[in-house]
């Protein structure tokens, strides 16, 4: 993962937040109304922080997350950069030496690059489909806004990374969706549980080759 470019991909961070969310509230709005949904995505939001341990990157996701989902509540639009300007100030108030983590560095960075670039690059890929263009220009994006970081502090970086990450973000949303329902469904239904599994095999398959493959270039 590392040598591959690839390692940001499985942890913890804003997609996973995002995609988390947006099911929530997808599933809560067939029971409650939109303002109910988002406060009970709001808490699975954070349930989901603190199970992947808290640490500044998901949190960073937390604080953002929660605050469109808030705003979509609230009917307003939220703003992305002052979000990030409040993750990082509420981070830095909790414990000031976050800001010398390398997971913190990374996150910020990653971030502001996906605000500053995303619209400019997606711009450059119009002949793309929806999707596919945003998950490029995003990856692209916090790959440019990160190289230098990378570069100081691991000595290397692999010119291949660009194309690892495009291969492979695309199928991820799927990974984590079928994977979080292969849990849930786990705990109650375990033959239907074997079944996901084997449909979400060849995905995680797939990644794990593409990651060897770029790995060993």
């Amino acid at each position: 993962l590392r040598k591959s470019g690839t390692l940001h991909i499985v942890v913890a961070s804003g997609m996973n937040v995002t995609l988390i969310a947006s099911t929530l509230v997808s599933f809560l709005l067939l029971f409650f109304n939109r303002r109910w949904a988002v406060v009970l995505a709001l808490l699975g939001i954070w349930f989901y922080v603190f199970l992947a341990g808290a640490e500044a990157p998901v949190v960073r996701a937390g604080i953002m997350g929660s605050l469109v989902f808030l705003a979509q509540g609230l009917g307003r639009d939220a703003d992305a950069w002052r979000g990030l300007g409040l993750a990082a100030a509420l981070l830095l108030l909790w414990n000031p030496q976050n800001l010398f983590e390398l997971g913190f560095q990374l996150s910020f960075l990653a971030t502001g690059g996906i605000l500053f670039f995303g619209t400019k690059i997606s711009r450059l890929l119009q002949r793309l489909p929806n999707q596919i263009r945003n998950d490029v220009a995003q990856t692209l994006s916090a790959q440019i806004a990160t190289l230098p970081l990378i570069l100081l502090t691991f000595g290397q970086y692999s010119l291949f990374s660009p194309l690892a990450n495009i291969l492979v973000v695309t199928i991820l949303p799927w990974i984590l969706r079928l994977g979080a329902l292969l849990v849930v469904v786990g705990l109650f239904l375990l033959p239907l549980a074997q079944i996901l599994a084997w449909l979400l095999w060849p995905l995680l398959t797939y990644f794990v080759k593409v990651v060897e493959l770029f790995g060993r270039l």
